[in-house]
């Protein structure tokens, strides 16, 4: 049985958990296209640790859609850094769309990368 300290607790608790998540959800919205997503997916590869912020949202973004998009098949035997270096490589040679949203940009470079055969 829950005391009414430990309810108050809990209350405060998620109350907390909903503020958390709404000021992430807030810094991501900042955070959208590729020109203001790229410098943390460079520092990603490197040992650059200036924009961990970012370099967090990257490599999240990337990992995510490459172990969920059922139209991307990686190889077997592929990395997070090789997923990277084909998201970055496939938006900096498109300069004139970096202004586009970053994971959509990402989701077509690791479609054009491994598209799954079926």
């Amino acid at each position: 049985m829950m005391t009414l300290g430990n309810m108050r607790l809990v209350a405060i608790l998620r109350l907390l958990t909903v503020f958390a998540l709404l000021a992430t959800s807030r810094a991501h919205a900042k955070y959208e296209s590729a020109n203001e997503m790229m410098p943390g997916c460079r520092d990603a590869t490197s040992e650059n640790n200036r924009t961990l912020f970012l370099q967090g949202l990257c490599v999240g973004a990337i990992n995510a859609l490459a172990d969920t998009d059922n139209e991307v098949c990686p190889p077997p035997n592929s990395t997070l850094g090789q997923s990277l270096s084909v998201v970055i490589n496939y938006i900096e040679a498109r300069p004139e769309r970096q202004h586009e949203n970053f994971t959509l940009l990402a989701r077509e470079a690791l479609r054009q990368a491994w598209p799954c055969r079926r």
